[in-house]
């Protein structure tokens, strides 16, 4: 990870927001395919198939990801670790089982917490504002977008699978050839459907309807982001 060259430009990560979102935003940037651009940044990845997948994606970060990332953009370590999940460790998170030399720890960790490593809800309107995805969004308590009042998506309408899953069975990992989902698209696979870039779902995903709800649950969504990111409450750092 050391011989990683620095790459010529990346996008600044937006405040809040996800890993998987700014990996591909670099990959906009770049002109080439996520798990293409994962790789250029030096994440510490595995080959699946005709995709890649970047160990504890989105989760945490290895130090051989870390130090490669480090040299290719030139960030700091406190702004790529804000992206990852682990960020809310000790508060709404407890990523204690997760042990970095064996990626199949993360499984039973998964599992016990109310967090979603492989898929995503969404709030359409916020991504037909900019096309950014929120570290938030992955979280098991993420239920209403307090900017536009409106409850987050979780499946897709059109082919019934989670958000960014890939297929129903099998999460998805970072496409590496082309031709690419056009941006905004589900891109999941549908059950029972064709095979091949053709079978993949072409859900239009900041289209998708949304659902108002009251501004009392956009508030207590706020307080409980609040107890997240660690607000301190009667004199308190909330906690578990």
């Amino acid at each position: 990870m050391s011989r990683v060259r620095r790459l010529p430009a990346v996008p600044c990560p937006v405040r809040g927001e996800g890993f998987a979102s700014w990996v591909d935003r670099v990959a906009a940037v770049l002109e080439v395919p996520p798990g293409v651009a994962a790789r250029a940044l030096g994440l510490e990845c595995r080959q699946w198939g005709s995709s890649t997948r970047p160990l504890f994606f989105g989760v945490t970060l290895t130090p051989a990801s870390l130090d490669g990332l480090r040299n290719a953009t030139g960030l700091r370590a406190a702004e790529l670790r804000q992206m990852h999940l682990d960020r809310y460790a000790g508060t709404v998170l407890d990523l204690s089982g997760v042990e970095l030399s064996r990626e199949a720890s993360l499984t039973a960790v998964a599992a016990r917490e109310w967090m979603m490593p492989t898929w995503s809800r969404a709030c359409p309107p916020c991504l037909k504002r900019d096309g950014v995805w929120p570290l938030w969004w992955r979280l098991g308590i993420a239920a209403v977008c307090p900017v536009h009042r409106c409850l987050l998506v979780d499946v897709c309408p059109r082919c019934g699978v989670r958000l960014l899953r890939g297929s129903e069975r099998v999460p998805r990992g970072l496409l590496t050839r082309e031709p690419l989902p056009a941006v905004g698209e589900c891109a999941n696979r549908p059950p029972h459907g064709p095979r091949g870039r053709a079978g993949l779902c072409r859900q239009v995903l900041p289209d998708i309807p949304a659902t108002a709800v009251p501004e009392v649950w956009a508030d207590l969504q706020r307080r409980v982001l609040a107890v997240a990111g660690g607000v301190r409450l009667s004199g308190s750092r909330a906690s578990r």
